[in-house]
């Protein structure tokens, strides 16, 4: 059996034992016993260790120092009985880092350990021979990131479990190391291997020879043992093995290939036996030719045979002085030459050998050397700037390479602080004799010459002399507070002189690690929120950078290996055990391992380990911020005695803060803030925490319980008090996916842990238990655990579910600072005392606000302002309570304003005193209360404020981040996007005045514009998608500004990709949904309606408010963008189109990897929306070609921006050109260099595509890049343009490239001369005709003397000046404009004209080619236009005799604008609903409403709404007007041949809307299904109005209606299939049927759906189908090109109740269906059966239901024995008569339908009796419905008795007693039979009813619980007999019949 087969195996019993184990699990409990079994593991437990024995085979684990329990630890190993963590039921769970697991093997063999992991943990296995010798074999990692094999020890990886196989043999013992906690062990299985032997069968007496096995899938070879003619060996079993010589006297011979070859089976023993034969050998010799010099000492000449399993590779015996060699070869075998060392050189072709005698052969063998390449370089030194380096002018003594992998040497030469060497392909470590300097780079050579820089470092001893103070910052000394921090490490001081770091605000992307005493790190005028320490490193994942567990700076620059991180949890900040009495004050420590993913860590290469369980791979796109990403990255670890932190923060995720490793040190951290999920606070020593804030940030996307502390504290190493909490505050993210949380969990069997005055955020967020288990149980007597008045807005909360530590009274003084520390030798330094005091406010209570306090509104933060006295102030941690008052408050006294308050939330000073106030406060006043607090504990009287001037509004405003745009008054251009396209100055709407160091090409747009004519109103915003812009009413704002003839340019994409776990919710907007996939065409435009909209999640609400666009409501991302273009055109407006611009990712080559995708994956219901190959920019195009007949404009930016990166790249052959135009350390976003060469881009297009604005694009003359720090990253003066990058030096290239770019830019507004007798004009039309027209056309912008500016154009073909001249002017030739201009708006336009000779006549026209006149004069033309649109007017003459004209003036005077009435087809909107419902009155004109529908397309058609079809929902627009049946909500007017399709969105519901030729929705021409399209194909001209109605509604509201012509298409077919859904499980050979306006198709369902039908595109298709088991209705579907036509259907029962009013046109469809007409039908379901002319459906009459013109109408089989009612609901009677018959015989009883009534018959029947509606007479029978209902009736009996001469019956009846009160009439029906015959009915009244007895002739009748009466029955002429019924009517309207009695009257 195969590795891999065995692997596979092996991996599915593993996840079979999980499962089984899984399975088999049952509950368990702790048994006394002291021999336990719990599966295959037999426990036996002492008082203080424990064993396991797996089976019987010798496997046992070993828990040394606790007791094996069941189900949980308690600090003990245990068996787990469920399923948790991922592992299976019934193994060992390890809690302790001693237990193991040890097998010693009776034989050779394979032992397989099933292992798994919980918590990332490495297992080790090692062995020891008889003796006590050991050795390790491997170590593994539970479901770590590979596979692993090497010999003799396999691992085998599965998601949180392995298999690890070890290869074991007899005399060993092997142990399997466990380290806790939560790993597991599942059990273990033992394969021996077989013994092989047998017997050498030798006629040759061969002596002194070996035998050897090779395993011929492995390559493995075992040699055997050999005793005379016998040999033995163990071998694997499962594989193939070959046999073959060796030795000496082996030569020329082998074993037979018949015996050669053994298949060794699984077994103990197996005997195969040898024969030897002779082969014939011969030698070969020859010189060794080409190598100059010696031969290397290393060289060796290998004859390799072809035969591996039979003979062994040959050694040639080499004579290196005379360079020959010869070796003895076996004849009639293939031999091929192969070279081992001689690294410098290789054989200069193949050269095989054979011979096939003994005969002795010259080979010489020629060498060539191998190819070398040139390698150059300068010799670097670190600067403190992590990747800047300085060139160094040093030279070396000498310099080496070694290669890494065969450890050749090779001398460079060095000269002038370069070097150089020639070296072959390979890796090599350079390395320097020198006394300064020492280097560890590598150089890589791969077929080319490579120029390497060499970073050195410094070894030489630097002393610095003292100084007390350093500084850190851009400008200052030190650029990094590691390089600060080493130079401190360097002074010569004196014990106690401390160095203090001042290090400027900023972020500082570094790992820090202090090993001096005395430091102390201090911002410089700044805070823990802007001064911060920041890295990346995390537990499970290398980097290159890394070396022993550290950054080093000279393996970052080398990036040859990665290095482990494996200690100090990957911290950013390590203090080690030297820096004794450390400190920093206002500083923020950070690991951004588990918050966001930096562009240094990518450079870094951060992968996974291989040695944790964690895989996540770090990419761009990680959300690194969940659950699964996680694992240990610490912000500090503090490993050092006497330390303290004042007002800094911790921040990370799993493991913030590790306190100490000793518990007798000291550390102290005051008003800090520390932030985490996983055991953040973790360690041990003496810890105290005054005033923090202690945070759960949760995780994104998954809620799990925190934990705070993880206190280490051991018997080993007992700390004194442990960690103290004083005065803590405990919060949440609450934006975040949080739930209840743990004050921590044991990790030492002695943890110490005290919460002593800890305010909570929420009531609820601790979980009632409070501490939970890891090493220990928190309820073990050995930990300490105290909590004490915990409080939630200065209430106790309830703790009494805690297991441990809660106590009502407290030792304050055990755990105060003095005696914790002072008493102990130290006194922090940010300690100040605690006051025995009560403290006071010293100032009373104020309140500030961003906004305006007089005015509040939500949105608006508040800030508290209040003082304690000095004696309390450094210990302040007051509780804070905000509160919403209701209006007309009792101020009295605080308690009764709380009687009216309703609290928001409740904090503390140590968190903030900051409240932004939300709209739940509208209508309310704000209040603060504030309880003076000390960090001891003391509480002093509460003080409050309340803004009283004037409630909250409800207006939401944001100051700190919105600002406002005015509108220029000539053509805006509006800026919808991201944040490539944001303003970052100060101008920026969202920067609240301040700039910001990015930039984008939306900053800088307007530049490129001349201002008096073109505004930019930027309103891209960061982190915006196209959903997430509409969602917050940013388009709303722009919708309400932008005005006919402004353009709204819309780029997004960078976010709504953004598809993880981290964004989804907020950002991802699909390309695609599951019911709209991509098709050929493209993806699909789903735009968002108001019925897409849910619920906002909490979070979001502030932005969104109530309901918002979801990422799966059902649009995509083109029908977002859609919605901006909509917006645009219904406003007149231009669209365009930009697709999101490049970010810098380069490839290897320089090229930009694709990138617009949804590619994340850690959000399981987002992965089905993938996408590659920057399919959002494909969209972008997508759409704008189905746009663009719109007049949408579509700029490619995310191509142009890309083609400018990549040939930066090749300019200099690296990314150093891309990353200059980039924000620092960021591959999205540009700096303003790259924003103004962006803008640059766009701004050429615009003045290249010869749109409205491109005359108004200039060049830039005057423009400076501005950042924060106040300086000038690039500046344009007098337009010279000069680039820098990121660090203020001048970027050459970009200087040269943006320069190029903006000289090719339009300097200004080209200006168009009318005054065409000028030497100017003369010039301009033709003196420089070729340069001043552009495909013959001038354009610019005409200004007349009163400064009325019109875009105007001249055409060089209408221009003809006499012999060059300008005197005359240009002379007019009939049909050739000479100029065109827009008219825009309402006005009269007056066209003077001045002719220096000739006359004529001129004209204005509609068109180019002076076809259609709109108006003419001779001397003027005045044209009056009414309309607010925008006409061009084209100017020439009609008639021209020899007409010179020399000057037109334009000129407009204003006029009203006339408007024609507009029909709003979006029902849905606000104006609809304004216009058809509350305005009714003044909007309709005898119930109609008349006026122009406007397409999108710009196309207008004739259309009337109707008044009677208009119903609003509670008059609320959402939903749109409701679809009643019959009544016409609007028509249009159809008038030429065409298709016209008709869209109907619904706002919900759906139903069927049809087309129809009258107004009283009669005669139907097509329908369709809504939501969808109805399309009608007009084939003639004739006018004609069509009414859009409702034939079927199911609570149908139309939301949006549209119409668009489309030119008739030719009937072209194409064939069409699809998925066919709703066919019922039960139903076979099921038919479709596919109904056009043309043709009528039927095709089986199978064969649909593979290999289709052809239907005519453009058609609309009514689906129905039939089948074995029922009829089936379909949607209607509507072709088009795609040839894809997936069918819904759905099966209708034709069963009772049967309702034709309702459901009239299904019933219609399902008769024809069934062929109804001339035969009777029944269905195959229900088993009705319908006869002909039974049921007649006529449309025209429908409101009435169905006619009858049969006898019989409906027959059907009766369900159940017993009364069966018939309810016949009548519209239609002429006294018609119906009655019933059972089994084709008269019912007793018949009826008269009354019109317009409901009418029952009742019979009784059997089960599968035939029941028929008969009606004899059916004059003019109309019904509505029919429904059929059982009754029991077997308790009402019916008794006869006649007299002597049958003259007479006497007839009694009985009736249950429990009828009493409920009987309306009892009595009797008799019937002769007579068909036709009336029966006759009896009633008996109270006289007749006897109770409990009835007598006649002497005989008794008595029943005992029923009523009995009776009557006499006579005078019955000329019948034989009757048939008696008693009947029981009850008061709710149901009637009982007894079985009928027989009465033989004769």
């Amino acid at each position: 059996m195969s590795n891999r087969s065995k692997n596979r195996l092996r991996s599915i019993f593993a996840m079979l034992l999980s499962v089984i184990m899984v399975i088999g699990s049952f509950p368990l409990s702790v048994f006394a016993a002291e021999v336990i079994t719990q599966g295959m593991w037999t426990i036996e437990n002492d008082t203080a260790s424990g064993i396991a024995s797996y089976g019987d085979m010798g496997f046992t684990y070993h828990s040394p120092t606790t007791t094996i329990t069941y189900g949980s630890s308690g600090g003990k190993d245990y068996v787990r009985s469920n399923n948790t963590n991922g592992s299976a039921s019934n193994g060992i769970v390890v809690t302790n880092n001693k237990s193991y697991c040890d097998f010693t093997p009776s034989n050779d063999g394979t032992l397989t350990v099933y292992v798994g992991n919980a918590s990332s943990k490495q297992g080790y296995v090692s062995r020891s021979d008889k003796n006590g010798v050991s050795e390790a074999v491997g170590t593994f990692v539970p479901g770590g990131s590979d596979n692993y094999n090497s010999a003799g020890f396999e691992v085998v990886q599965g998601s949180t479990w392995a298999t690890v196989n070890i290869e074991v043999e007899k005399g060993y013992t092997y142990y399997i190391t466990l380290v806790g906690s939560k790993m597991f062990c599942y059990g273990a299985e033992f394969v021996a291997y077989t013994h092989v032997s047998g017997k050498i069968n030798d006629s040759f007496n061969l002596d002194s020879y070996n035998i050897k096995f090779s395993n011929k899938e492995t390559g493995e070879i075992k040699q055997a043992n050999v005793s005379g003619n016998t040999y033995s060996i163990l071998l694997k079993p499962g594989y193939q093995y070959s046999a073959s010589l060796s030795g000496k006297n082996a030569i020329g011979y082998s074993f037979t290939n018949d015996t050669r070859i053994v298949n060794v089976e699984k077994a103990e023993n197996q005997t195969a036996d040898l024969t030897i034969e002779e082969s014939i050998s011969y030698l070969v010799t020859g010189t060794l030719n080409g190598i100059s010099g010696d031969l290397p000492s290393d060289i060796k000449i290998i004859f390799a045979p072809e035969d591996t399993a039979s003979y062994e590779n040959v050694t040639a015996d080499i004579d290196k002085e005379n360079m020959t060699y010869s070796a003895q070869l076996v004849a009639n075998e293939n031999y091929t030459l192969k070279l081992e060392g001689a690294k410098d050189y290789k054989l200069a072709g193949d050269i095989k050998i054979n011979n096939n005698d003994s005969s002795s052969i010259n080979q010489n063998i020629e060498f060539t050397a191998v190819e070398t390449f040139a390698v150059t370089g300068k010799f670097l030194g670190l600067t403190q700037i992590r990747g800047k380096y300085e060139t160094l002018n040093v030279n070396p003594d000498s310099i080496s390479f070694k290669n890494v992998d065969d450890e050749y040497n090779y001398t460079g030469n060095i000269s002038n602080g370069t070097y150089n060497v020639n070296l072959r392909n390979g890796s090599y470590l350079a390395s320097i004799v020198s006394d300064n300097y020492s280097t560890s780079t590598h150089v890589v050579v791969n077929n080319g010459a490579v120029t390497r820089d060499l970073l050195l470092k410094d070894i030489s001893a630097k002393n610095i002399e003292y100084r007390d103070t350093l500084y850190v910052g851009d400008d200052k000394e030190y650029k990094s507070v590691q390089s600060a921090v080493d130079a401190a490490g360097k002074m010569t001081r004196t014990s106690g002189e401390r160095v203090t770091i001042m290090i400027d605000p900023g972020t500082y992307r570094e790992q820090v690690v202090v090993n001096t005493p005395d430091i102390t790190l201090e911002s410089n005028g700044g805070t823990r929120d802007n001064t911060e320490i920041t890295w990346y490193y995390g537990i499970g994942y290398k980097y290159y950078s890394c070396v022993n567990n550290c950054y080093d700076p000279y393996a970052d620059y080398d990036k040859f290996e990665k290095g482990n991180v494996v200690k100090h949890w990957g911290s950013a900040v390590i203090i080690n055990a030297a820096a004794t009495g450390f400190k920093a004050k206002n500083i923020g420590f950070e690991n951004s391992f588990n918050k966001y993913m930096t562009s240094e860590e990518i450079t870094d290469g951060a992968e996974p380990n291989g040695l944790e369980a964690i895989k996540v791979e770090r990419k761009e796109t990680t959300n690194v911020d969940t659950r699964t990403a996680t694992e240990r990255a610490a912000a500090l670890v503090n490993y050092a005695d006497k330390t303290e932190f004042n007002k800094c923060s911790f921040i990370g995720s799993q493991d913030t803060l590790y306190t100490s490793n000793k518990s007798a040190f000291f550390s102290y951290y005051k008003n800090c803030y520390i932030e985490g999920q996983t055991d953040f606070i973790y360690g041990t020593g003496d810890v105290i925490f005054d005033g923090c804030e202690i945070n759960f940030c949760g995780y994104d996307g998954t809620e799990a319980a925190g934990y705070i502390t993880a206190n280490s504290s051991s018997d080993t190493d007992l700390a004194k008090v442990g960690y103290v909490f004083r005065s803590c505050y405990i919060s949440y993210d609450n934006k975040r996916d949080t739930t209840l949380g743990y004050l921590g969990r044991m990790w030492g069997n002695s943890a110490k842990a005290a919460f002593i005055n800890t305010q909570l955020q929420e009531r609820d967020m601790i979980v009632g238990a409070g501490w939970y288990a890891m090493t220990v149980d928190p309820s073990v007597s050995t930990v300490t655990l105290r909590e004490y008045n915990t409080t939630y807005n200065g209430e106790k909360i309830d703790t009494s579910e805690r297991v441990n530590g809660v106590v009502d009274n407290i030792d304050a003084n055990k755990y105060s600072v003095e005696n914790t520390f002072v008493n102990n030798g130290w006194t922090p330094v940010y300690y100040t005392g605690d006051s025995i005091n009560v403290p006071q406010f010293s100032s009373d209570p104020t309140m500030t606000s961003n906004g305006d306090l007089n005015t509040p509104n939500p949105g608006e933060t508040i800030t508290l302002g209040y003082e304690l006295g000095n004696e309390w102030n450094d210990e302040d941690a007051s509780r804070i309570s905000w509160y919403a008052v209701n209006e007309g408050y009792d101020e009295t006294s605080l308690d009764k304003i709380l009687e009216n308050s309703v609290l928001l939330k409740t904090s503390s000073a140590v968190s903030t005193n900051k409240f932004q106030i939300p709209m739940e406060c509208a209508g309310k006043y704000i209040m603060a209360v504030i309880t003076p607090i000390t960090n001891s504990g003391l509480v002093g009287e509460a003080k409050y404020i309340i803004d009283k001037e004037k409630p909250v509004s409800n207006t939401w405003s944001d100051p700190d981040n919105e600002g406002s745009i005015a509108p220029g008054s000539g053509i805006n251009i509006y800026l919808a996007g991201d944040s490539t396209v944001k303003d970052y100055s100060a101008n920026g709407i969202y920067n609240g005045g301040k700039t910001l160091d990015s930039g984008s090409w939306g900053e800088f747009l307007q530049n490129f514009f001349d201002e008096r004519y073109v505004t930019v109103n930027n309103y891209a915003q960061g982190g915006r998608s196209s959903r997430s812009f509409i969602n917050e009413g940013k388009l709303d704002t722009i919708a309400a500004n932008i005005k006919e003839g402004d353009y709204l340019f819309v780029q997004f994409g960078h976010n709504d990709c953004a598809n993880g776990a981290s964004y989804y919710e907020e950002r991802f907007a699909p390309l695609y949904t599951k019911d709209n996939p991509k098709t050929e065409n493209g993806y699909p435009t789903i735009v968002p309606n108001e019925s897409m909209k849910v619920a906002t999640p909490n979070a979001l609400k502030n932005s969104y408010g109530d309901t918002y666009y979801s990422w799966d409501c059902g649009a995509t991302y083109k029908g977002y963008l859609q919605q901006y273009i909509n917006v645009a055109l219904e406003k007149g407006a231009i669209p365009v189109i930009v697709s999101p611009v490049s970010r810098l990712y380069y490839n290897s080559d320089g090229t930009i990897k694709a990138h617009h995708d949804a590619n994340m994956t850690d959000y399981a219901p987002t992965s089905d929306y993938l996408t590659t190959n920057n399919a959002y920019v494909t969209a972008c195009e997508e759409l704008y070609n189905e746009n663009k007949s719109k007049g949408v404009l579509y700029i490619d930016a995310f191509n142009l921006t890309k083609s400018v990166y990549e040939e930066a790249y090749k300019a200099d052959g690296n990314s150093n050109n891309g990353t200059a135009v980039m924000a620092k350390s960021d591959s999205t976003h540009s700096n303003k260099t790259g924003g103004i060469i962006q803008a640059g881009l766009l701004a050429k297009w615009i003045q290249d595509a010869g749109i409205s604005v491109s005359p108004y694009v200039v060049q830039p003359q005057t423009v400076y890049g501005e950042n924060s720090d106040g300086k000038y990253i690039f500046t344009i003066v007098k337009s010279k343009f000069t680039a820098k990058d990121n660090n203020y030096n001048e970027n050459n290239y970009w200087s040269a490239y943006g320069q190029n770019l903006f000289d090719s830019i339009s300097g200004s507004i080209a200006s168009v001369n009318l005054n065409f007798a000028s030497d100017e004009a003369l010039a301009l039309y033709e003196t420089n005709a070729d340069s001043s027209f552009v495909d013959g056309v001038y354009t610019g912008v005409y200004t007349n003397e009163d400064n009325q500016k019109f875009n105007a154009s001249v055409y060089k073909s209408g221009i003809a000046y006499y012999n060059s001249q300008s005197k005359y002017g240009t002379k007019a030739t009939v049909g050739k404009p000479i100029l065109s201009f827009e008219a825009v708006g309402a006005g009269n336009y007056t066209i003077s004209v001045t002719a220096s000779t000739g006359n004529g006549t001129v004209n204005l026209y509609s068109d180019l080619e002076c076809t259609n006149s709109v108006a003419s004069g001779e001397g003027s033309i005045v044209y009056t236009k009414s309309t607010d649109d925008t006409e061009v007017l084209y100017f020439g003459a009609s008639v021209s005799n020899n007409m010179y004209i020399s000057n037109i003036t334009i000129s407009k005077v204003d006029i009203p604008v006339i408007k024609e009435d507009k029909v709003l087809l979006n029902f849905a909107s606000d104006e609809a609903l304004k216009l058809y419902e509350t305005d009714a009155a003044t909007t309709y004109i005898d119930g109609v409403y008349s006026g122009k529908y406007i397409n999108d397309s710009g196309q207008k058609f004739d259309v009337s709404v109707y008044e009677n079809g208009i119903q609003y929902y509670n008059s609320q627009a959402q939903y749109g007007t409701k679809a009643s049946v019959g009544k016409p909500v609007f028509s249009f007017a159809a008038n030429e041949k065409a298709m016209y399709t008709i869209d109907i969105t619904a706002g919900t519901g759906n139903g069927t809307i049809s087309l129809y030729s009258d107004p009283e929705c009669q005669n139907s021409v097509v329908s369709g299904s809504v939501p969808g399209k109805i399309v009608y194909k007009k084939t003639n001209t004739t006018p004609e109005t069509l009414y859009v109605a409702a034939s079927v509604a199911n609570n149908l509201y139309m939301a949006v209606a549209t119409i668009v012509k489309e030119e008739l298409p030719l009937d072209v077919k194409v064939k069409f299939t699809g998925e066919i859904a709703g066919i019922e499980p039960d139903d076979t050979n099921v038919e479709i049927t596919l109904k056009g306006s043309t043709e009528t198709l039927s095709i089986k369902a199978d064969e649909y759906e593979k290999n289709g039908i052809e239907l005519i595109v453009g058609e609309n298709y009514t689906v129905t189908a039939k089948g074995d088991k029922g009829i089936y209705l379909g949607t209607d579907i509507v072709t088009d090109n795609s040839g894809i036509a997936n069918l819904v259907l759905s099966r209708i029962i034709f069963e009772f109740p049967l309702d034709f009013m309702e459901y009239y046109d299904d019933y219609k469809k399902y008769l024809e269906a069934m062929n109804y007409g001339d035969t009777e039908i029944t269905d195959p379901y229900s088993g009705i059966t319908v006869y002909p002319a039974g049921i007649v459906m006529t449309d025209a009459y429908k409101q009435f239901g169905v006619k009858t013109n049969a006898n019989n109408i409906i027959s059907f089989e009766a369900k159940q024995t017993g009364s069966c009612t018939v309810s016949f609901n009548t519209s239609v009677s002429n006294a018609d008569k119906i009655i019933l018959k059972v089994n084709d015989s008269y019912a007793p009883n018949l009826t008269t339908a009354v019109q317009g009534e409901s009418i029952q018959l009742t019979v009784m029947v059997n089960k599968g009796d035939k029941v028929t509606i008969y009606t004899p007479t059916r004059s003019n029978l109309w019904y509505k419905s029919i429904d059929v209902s059982y009754a029991d009736a077997s308790f009402i009996q019916t008794e006869a008795q006649l007299n002597n001469d049958k003259s007479e019956a006497v007839i009694f009846g009985a009736v249950p007693k429990n009828f009493v009160g409920n009987i309306e009439s009892a009595g009797f029906y008799y019937t002769t039979g007579v068909v036709g015959g009336l029966a006759q009915c009896v009633v008996a009244d109270e006289t007749d009813i006897v109770y409990e007895r009835a007598t006649y002739n002497g005989n008794t009748y008595s029943v005992a619980d029923n009523y009995i009466f009776g009557t006499v029955l006579n005078d019955i002429a000329e019948a034989d007999k009757v048939y008696v019924y008693t009947f029981c009517r009850t008061t709710d309207g149901k009637t009982y019949y007894s079985a009928p009695v027989e009465v033989n009257l004769k």
